[in-house]
């Protein structure tokens, strides 16, 4: 049978206003969630793909996540999950700088020319409001690619975007230190600074600019084109603060000054991997984001000493990044611990606590689907088709299962029929849904179908509450359900409602079925609208329905009473 299938939302019933949005976001595309990089200009934040991983060379496009980009009230501003190239590629948004309020974002795409290369191909300028102003693509793999990064491996944490005092871009790629001009082409900007195979950048104040490599790093004069202190160290992360580039080597937290000074110090860290360095109060910190629980030390340089700011003790999550906001708190990126979803995170929080509640789980309790009418719209577009709009009526049950107040929340939907499907979707918004409250609600859909025959065909719709970019959601198994009803044609008279008794129902084995009228015919369908059983009968009025070896789920029965029918869930639930 051919079909085509839309779907829309004609009437929200219950819709609410407002918002009151928690700190809790939640995004993902794949089934993996690496919010790895975060960087904040104290208000707003943008989250991705660490630089690191973006910049390995990496075949497996579907485990990307997207680039993410909250405003200064916490909301989002826009998302990316890639932008499209003009030769057909994409390129994945991977880190970010700051020019105020606007964000200059950096793309990277993976060279498929067999050296399995990466090759940073965007440059995006996007507006505090989240509008892309601005985008250059630079597409082109092996020597001819300019923009090409510099591969690293995942213990590195060393941008590869800055920006000069005018706002330009400054690239460490492979072939040194590269900028955008005005005409829009990538330039050397200081060609008498000779380090090459840069793998990060960050901008001091001034002209000065600390560099790294994988066995060095430098501070450079822009102005007079010239390095003033190299030293040798294999640096994780680094990060700028006025006049010096502060970095992690090793065992080391590490200084250059613009001043030519230069000074380590031994880290407070034992044992721990993957460390990274960020700021907080205009002072380096330095955390452990993988190890038990998360700890993080502020470096005080007047007294060259660490002092332990963060002792967080984390059971059902794990810290992978941190950035400040504001003057006393943090943004952190985590996700839950052994989590088959991938479920991320972005919160705030202040250094002396960290209180991750118990994540949100909102769950749908029942739903029931109610054919209202259907009306005949003429032929399809094949032959031997015909066309009809029906309307439905979704009554639905939420529940607050968790133990946080839910404020919002997505419904979702999809309707299946004759396996074509098309998904619904709308945000319920202004909520105070306490733990253990029911949030109810009646939508009325409008189904456009096309079918050949007769309309007695299965619709099959699930309903799911995950919310993908604002909560956290404990049971991913109670966020689904299923209800499910056969189309009937409007000229047919319908049974009586209480005309029809089948018990026991949910049953582990035979249901028996007693009717007020007398049947003439019996189908039993599954929920794609597979005919199980057809039964013939001769105007019976109590008859048995046999379970037949079938498995635990919901099936409709459907009866005849001459030109009069009626269609009921049997549940065989599991036990037979």
């Amino acid at each position: 049978m051919k079909c085509a299938f839309t779907l829309f939302l004609c009437l929200f019933a219950c819709m609410l206003s407002g918002q009151n949005r928690t700190d809790y976001f939640f995004h993902q595309t794949s089934n993996l969630i690496y919010p790895d990089y975060l960087l904040s200009n104290g208000e707003r934040l943008f989250s991705s793909e660490s630089t690191a991983r973006a910049a390995q060379p990496v075949v497996d496009d579907c485990h990307f996540s997207p680039a993410v980009y909250w405003g200064a009230g916490l909301q989002t501003l826009e998302s990316w999950p890639f932008v499209e190239l003009p030769d057909g590629g994409i390129s994945k948004f991977t880190e970010a700088s700051w020019q105020g309020d606007t964000l200059v974002a950096l793309g990277v795409q993976t060279c498929y020319d067999g050296s399995l290369e990466p090759a940073a191909t965007t440059l995006a300028r996007v507006g505090a409001d989240g509008v892309l102003l601005e985008e250059q693509s630079f597409p082109g793999c092996g020597e001819e690619a300019a923009l090409k990064l510099t591969s690293r491996d995942y213990n590195n944490h060393c941008p590869v975007l800055a920006l000069d005092e005018d706002g330009r871009p400054l690239l460490a790629t492979t072939n040194g230190l590269i900028s955008i001009g005005d005409d829009g082409l990538p330039y050397h900007p200081a060609p008498g600074i000779e380090l090459d195979q840069l793998l990060g950048i960050v901008k001091l104040s001034g002209p000065y600019l600390g560099m790294a490599t994988d066995t060095k790093v430098a501070v450079a004069d822009l102005a007079a084109e010239s390095l003033l202190l190299t030293v040798d160290a294999a640096p994780a992360g680094m990060i700028g603060l006025a006049d010096a580039l502060w970095y992690i080597s090793g065992s080391e937290l590490g200084r250059l000054g613009t001043d030519l000074s230069s000074n380590t110090w031994a880290l407070p860290a034992t044992g721990a991997e993957h460390l990274r360095i960020t700021t907080y109060q205009d002072k380096p910190m330095v955390y452990a984001p993988r190890s038990d629980g998360a700890k993080g030390w502020v470096f005080h340089p007047e007294t060259e000493s660490f002092e332990l700011l963060i002792d967080w003790q984390l059971d059902e999550v794990e810290i992978v990044a941190i950035a400040p906001f504001r003057e006393d708190s943090l943004f952190v990126a985590g996700r839950l611990r052994n989590s088959l979803s991938g479920n991320g995170f972005v919160k705030k929080a202040r250094p002396d606590s960290f209180v991750f509640q118990k994540p949100f789980d909102v769950g749908v309790r029942s739903m029931e689907l109610q054919q209202l009418s259907v009306e005949t719209l003429g032929p399809g577009d094949v032959a031997g088709t015909t066309r009809y709009r029906v309307f439905v009526r979704q009554a639905a049950e939420v529940e607050n299962y968790g133990e946080g107040v839910v404020r919002e929340f997505n419904l979702d939907w999809d309707f299946r029929h004759d396996y074509c499907q098309v998904e619904g979707y709308r945000p319920v918004e202004g909520l105070e849904l306490q733990p253990g409250a029911v949030y109810s609600f009646t939508d009325t859909l409008v189904m456009s179908i096309v079918v050949s025959g007769s309309v007695a065909d299965n619709v099959t719709t699930t309903f799911g509450t995950f919310a993908p970019n604002h909560y956290l959601d404990a049971d991913p198994q109670n966020d689904a359900h299923t209800a499910t009803f056969l189309l009937t044609d409007t000229q047919e008279e319908s049974i009586p409602a209480g005309g029809i008794r089948l018990f026991p129902n949910p049953a582990t084995d035979e249901v028996q079925l007693q009717s007020e009228v007398p049947l003439h015919e019996l189908e039993l369908f599954d929920m794609f609208g597979r005919r199980l059983h057809h039964q013939q009968l001769e105007g019976d009025q109590s008859t048995v329905i046999p379970r037949r070896n079938l498995p635990a789920g919901v099936y409709l029965l459907r009866m005849r009473s001459g030109e009069r029918s009626a269609t009921r869930q049997i549940i065989w639930s599991k036990g037979h």
